[in-house]
């Protein structure tokens, strides 16, 4: 047996004893020289102690490396072991996407980096029949491991094909919705961000991207949140969120207030995803610098699938 057959025939129990420890440690390492400034800005927005940040920091690092081995892993074990991660996932509020799904009008499903969100979307869309098109907006180029996800993902019925933001992946984002396709996006990704809006978040004012919002709004799309977790039990959960509308309440509001109340509308989501609980989320780096733009601050561009 070649080596990488015996990695693999450990399967999780390796991935998540020995390789995910040993990739976090690396990671942490990699990002030491933002680490003092994380902690602090952790520690003032979610009001714990500089140990309790380290440990929530560490934690998010930790859940993103653990779900890239395990899309490892189930890349290489096939349809067989995604169905099984599939049927062990939780989905609540499905009624809401599929009320969204039963009207003519393109669907823009937003989440952000916590939990299996690439699993939580595919349950949420095996879960809803449709036959809508399904794209998914990704700001990482092409890769091999990535294109055995989505191939994977064809073979349990689900077709879903990824927009890159380095191919003018907003462009067509924007075209698939006009067509009445679905378009699923991360909110907190500071990546690639053309404008802001100021939001309260955190009880700060604080400038967040608007790019979801402007979508909506210019497509007519329902905005549908979802957040994924590890519930108190360990299982794994997709949840609805009720939909956003870019829907003008009067004649006189202006496109650009209907993208101010949107993007405060994520904000606000966002916080009460975050409070959930905060050792899920994956992206620290991204929500201090949404809440202390006017400061530097490392990106973890490499947590991305």
């Amino acid at each position: 047996m070649f080596p990488i057959d015996f990695l693999l025939s450990l399967g999780h129990l390796f991935g998540k004893v020995l390789l995910v420890p040993l990739l976090a440690h690396a990671q942490l390492r990699k990002l030491k020289p933002s680490e003092p400034y994380l902690l602090e800005s952790i520690g003032k927005t979610l009001s714990v102690s500089r140990r309790q940040a380290f440990s929530i920091y560490r934690s998010g690092v930790a859940s993103f490396i653990a779900l890239s081995v395990e899309f490892f892993f189930i890349s290489k074990h096939g349809q067989r072991a995604l169905q099984k991660k599939l049927d062990a996932t939780k989905v609540i509020g499905a009624e809401q996407l599929a009320a969204v799904f039963a009207s003519s009008r393109p669907v823009l499903v937003i989440t952000m980096y916590m939990g299996n969100f690439p699993l939580g979307f595919l349950k949420l869309m095996t879960s809803v029949k449709s036959q809508r098109k399904l794209f998914v907006y990704k700001f990482n180029a092409k890769n091999a491991n990535e294109d055995s996800l989505f191939a994977l993902f064809r073979r349990v019925s689900q077709n879903i094909e990824p927009l890159r933001a380095g191919e003018e992946g907003g462009k067509k984002a924007f075209l698939e919705l006009r067509k009445g396709n679905v378009v699923a996006m991360l909110v907190d990704a500071e990546v690639h961000v053309t404008s802001r809006e100021n939001v309260i978040f955190f009880n700060q004012r604080c400038p967040m991207q608007s790019g979801p919002a402007t979508l909506a709004v210019l497509t007519k799309a329902v905005v549908v949140p979802i957040i994924n977790y590890v519930d108190s039990s360990g299982r794994t959960v997709v949840r609805v969120e009720s939909p956003l509308y870019p829907d003008k309440k009067s004649i006189e509001v202006s496109n650009q207030q209907v993208i101010t109340r949107l993007t405060q509308d994520i904000a606000r989501l966002m916080e009460s995803w975050i409070w959930i609980d905060p050792s899920q989320v994956q992206r620290w780096s991204s929500i201090v610098q949404i809440i202390n733009r006017s400061e530097p601050i490392s990106q973890e561009d490499d947590h991305r699938l």
